[in-house]
């Protein structure tokens, strides 16, 4: 692909998991348990509407601080679905650190609001325009 093939809109959350076969298998977790496009893609769309409820909108940034695995990348597509700018952080760090990220993610000034991206809100498919504690997504406008 040329760069004159970009489209001028693209939304990578929606090119890999809205098109996929739903029943083909998207991740395979280091224990073997094999996650389809189709429960990939219900997650990432409840990633997406939860970060909407918090009030994220398209070109927002969003922190996702969270362990390897089905959620993060669920989190992460669920943010670029729906336009968010993601910044992904070990979720091991001391407080410290994350409040250094926290602070990087914030816009110019420090107004914004902040929430946790573990409940779900929500259903279908929101449109395209994410090991100590639980991890989770700050949000930041």
């Amino acid at each position: 692909m040329g760069h004159t093939d970009v489209p001028e809109n693209f939304n990578v959350a929606a090119h890999f998991l809205d098109g996929a076969d739903g029943d083909r298998t998207a991740l395979i977790g280091g224990d073997g348990r094999r996650t389809s496009y189709a429960r990939l893609r219900g997650l990432a769309n409840r990633v997406g509407h939860a970060l909407r409820a918090l009030g994220v909108r398209p070109q927002d940034r969003v922190l996702i601080a969270m362990s390897d695995g089905v959620e993060f990348v669920a989190a992460w597509y669920g943010a670029q679905k729906i336009g968010a700018v993601t910044a992904e952080v070990y979720s091991f760090l001391h407080a410290k650190e994350y409040r250094y990220y926290e602070r990087y993610v914030a816009p110019a000034g420090g107004r914004g609001r902040r929430g946790h991206g573990g409940a779900a809100a929500g259903r279908g498919s929101p449109e395209p325009a994410g090991r100590r504690g639980a991890g989770g997504c700050a949000a930041r406008r």
